[in-house]
């Protein structure tokens, strides 16, 4: 119970961020990715105790799982993590190049040996340092709808400075960035003594074949992973459990055929969704057919749902009328498997396809 209250603190502190940051975002900023990662890496400093961060290190939840990637793979990680998280972090390291963010003045006075008062000035700069600051306000649009639903976010590696011209030195740090794992060619490394459970769910999630998310945007599976959240989430609760069950015992070539076994299982559950929903074919032929052929088609729908009998009969079989009625059906068919595990993946599929 404490673990899922949490991991739903965290949750909510990620949403409650991300909601107001995109709200405040302008039409201006939107439209210049750069922009929107500067004002996004302010937003999460805030006002420098990094609230988040500290989240992130006091939270206890087995799945939530902050992860050191190269820029370049953000897209990739982001689709594949977020299938066994519950609240993902993203992070890069300290190579990139220095972006200023802000700066500040701040005067006091210390103790010369004889007297007390010798007035010094610090002035304090702070940014972050990031390899490609065009490609991270693009993934931070892209991930809109993740990071609103408190699933995803992302912690700047930041840097100040402290300089003081009375004295005469500048020190600079970096913050400590509180990522579980180091992610080289697709290959997570343990960085802080994560636990166990989450070694076991994202270790073999990152050197996976996914079916069909290569196939689909970030933009748009961001938005079908939060349209269709009650099948995602079956869907990884499935995919965690079927992770944990591997051994660690179990052999290199071993693990790897599970993991293919696995691959196939996707596949199969979204084909059985596909042949059950019909929806691919029967908009082909819907598309192309005319009037009397698509009598004939939704004539045998309906005898396969009686349901829908009646509405055939209102509909007196015109174009307009079969059309309408084909839309009731192939939304029937979507309420019946809208909760289920592999209807989210099927509709990441047909997302990713032609129709």
């Amino acid at each position: 119970m404490r673990r899922r209250k949490a991991a739903q603190g965290a949750a909510n502190q990620v949403a409650q961020l991300h909601e107001s940051f995109f709200e405040d975002l302008t039409k201006e900023e939107r439209a210049a990715p750069s922009a929107t990662a500067m004002k996004y890496a302010l937003a999460v400093y805030g006002d420098g105790s990094r609230p988040l961060a500290d989240a992130k290190q006091k939270d206890r939840s087995r799945f939530y799982i902050g992860l050191n990637v190269d820029p370049l793979e953000f897209v990739a990680i982001t689709k594949k993590a977020i299938l066994v998280s519950d609240t993902l972090m993203l992070s890069q390291d300290s190579t990139g190049e220095y972006v200023k963010l802000g700066e500040y003045t701040e005067a006091h006075r210390i103790a010369d040996g004889a007297s007390y008062g010798v007035p010094i000035t610090h002035h304090a700069e702070y940014g972050m340092r990031c390899t490609d600051l065009e490609g991270l306000g693009r993934w931070i649009l892209d991930s809109e709808q993740l990071m609103k639903a408190g699933l995803l976010w992302f912690l700047p590696p930041y840097v100040r400075s402290t300089s003081s011209g009375t004295l005469g030195w500048t020190t600079q740090s970096s913050f400590r960035s509180p990522v579980d794992y180091l992610v080289k060619d697709r290959r997570a490394v343990d960085a802080s003594g994560a636990t166990p459970v989450k070694s076991k769910v994202i270790r073999p999630i990152l050197e996976m074949e996914i079916p069909y998310i290569d196939g689909v945007s970030l933009r748009d599976f961001s938005k079908i992973t939060t349209n269709e959240f009650d099948s995602y989430s079956a869907f990884k609760n499935h995919l965690r459990q079927k992770l944990l069950e591997m051994d660690d015992a179990i052999e290199n070539t071993q693990s790897a055929t599970r993991l293919a076994a696995l691959e196939e299982e996707i596949k199969g559950g979204v084909a059985e969704v596909d042949a059950k929903m019909g929806v691919a074919s029967r908009a082909r032929w819907w598309a192309s057919s005319g009037a009397t052929l698509c009598t004939v088609t939704v004539a045998l729908t309906a005898v396969q749902d009686p349901k829908l009998l009646p509405l055939v009969a209102a509909t007196g079989m015109s174009n307009q009328g079969i059309g309408n009625l084909y839309e009731r059906y192939r939304e029937t068919r979507r309420k019946q498997f809208r909760g289920e595990k592999w209807y989210y993946m099927w509709t990441i599929m047909k997302d990713g396809r032609p129709l």
